[in-house]
């Protein structure tokens, strides 16, 4: 669906409400999960125009210099610091805080050129009256704790605690998004024509040679199937679930998977929708003092019928509260006891990460590395 004019989209504090919400969200969920005595996890994703770029969490943030060369030293051409971080840069609109919310947000750490500003995503942090004063305590927590954020998180190097960019539209004060950006901007064009509603059921595909070409695509949209014969290529583009789904749905897969669905091989490959890596989003809730608000008031049908109706009149209110604190921190930032952090990596070390999936071993390797490199962190404190 289009949903790129959709308040509950748009407005930055109605984010959590999309989640499970299946107008928006596919609400994916993770099997039973041993390590965590079986929980099941979920993962939403994106049911509209934009994908999960719908319904994230408005950070604009990226993982570590490390972290993107490891992709590329388990053979991923293409993959390290120096190639990608152009095209972060590229993608990026930011626009610089004024004075005061930079005393105020304790934001004096950003450096403009590391930031693009001709991109098509617009990000910055908000205005006067957009922020609490959590917001402001936030950073500051962390200075008093030895924990401040030591560079720009924009350089791929940085550890501390800050306050995040946000994928906010400045002078609308709503997401920033795909469908609202790259889709809209290409929207006349003459060659693209977007269908909602529709779902792929697979890519067809040319067995003839010696390795099959992709010649289109069969979906269905309204109880009816069609079929689309391509021109040149078919790409495939459908996120981190979406894709090996549809790839298994085709006939390219691990064979036993595709045999107990009863799937034609077109090409085995046993990669193909495995060894999904994610992180755990665990959240906590606190008591706040009277008088300081938070996205709980919205449960309140009063305030929020009076917040949304301001958010509609002029985009400001408790709607447009955008800020969102952020920390990047290291094991031993996380553990300064050094009798703890020795068992804690006395436990790691005893894990067997042998493993009969090509290149797992060498992924768990890398993993095991960075738990313990002091400039590489291994967790994210947030809070909104």
């Amino acid at each position: 669906m289009d949903r790129s004019d959709d308040v509950t989209v748009l407005a930055p504090s109605l984010l959590t409400s999309l989640y499970g919400n299946p107008d928006y969200d596919w609400i994916y969920t993770t099997t039973p999960q041993p390590s965590v005595n079986d929980r099941i996890i979920g993962h939403p994703r994106g049911k509209q125009l934009g994908g999960s770029s719908a319904i994230n969490y408005l950070a604009f943030t990226h993982a570590s210099q490390q972290n993107i060369n490891d992709w590329g030293s388990l053979g991923n051409d293409g993959w390290s610091w120096e190639e990608i971080a152009p095209f972060y840069q590229k993608s990026e609109n930011f626009t610089a805080a004024p004075p005061s919310v930079t005393a105020d947000l304790n934001i004096s750490y950003v450096q403009p050129d590391l930031h693009g500003v001709d991109g098509q995503i617009h990000n910055g942090f908000p205005h006067e009256g957009a922020f609490t004063p959590f917001d402001e305590a936030w950073p500051r927590t962390y200075d008093a704790l030895g924990l401040g954020i030591s560079s720009d998180p924009k350089d791929g190097l940085a550890l501390g605690g800050y306050n995040i960019l946000t994928n906010v539209d400045p002078d609308t004060n709503s997401r920033s998004y795909a469908a609202t950006t790259y889709l809209k901007s290409a929207a006349d064009r003459p060659n693209l024509k977007v269908f909602t509603g529709a779902l792929v059921n697979k890519v067809l595909f040319d067995k003839t040679g010696p390795i099959p070409t992709a010649t289109g695509v069969c979906f269905s949209a309204n109880d009816t199937l069609y079929t689309l014969t391509a021109e040149n290529e078919v790409i495939l583009s459908a996120g981190s679930y979406g894709s090996p789904q549809i790839l298994e749905l085709s006939g390219i897969g691990s064979e036993d998977v595709l045999s107990a669905a009863g799937v034609d091989v077109v090409l085995s490959n046993p990669h193909v929708g495995e060894n999904l890596q994610d992180h755990v989003y665990m959240p906590l809730g606190f008591k706040v003092n009277p008088g300081i608000s938070t996205l709980d008031d919205l449960v309140n049908e009063t305030f929020f019928n009076e917040a949304y109706d301001q958010y509609l009149a002029d985009r400001t209110g408790p709607l447009a509260l955008v800020a969102l604190g952020g920390a990047l921190l290291s094991a031993s930032q996380i553990i300064p006891d050094a009798a703890a952090y020795n068992s804690f990596k006395a436990d790691i070390d005893a894990m067997d990460f042998t493993s009969s999936t090509v290149g797992r071993a060498e992924q768990f390797e890398i993993i095991k590395r960075n738990l313990f490199d002091p400039k590489e962190a291994i967790a994210q404190h947030m809070v909104r």
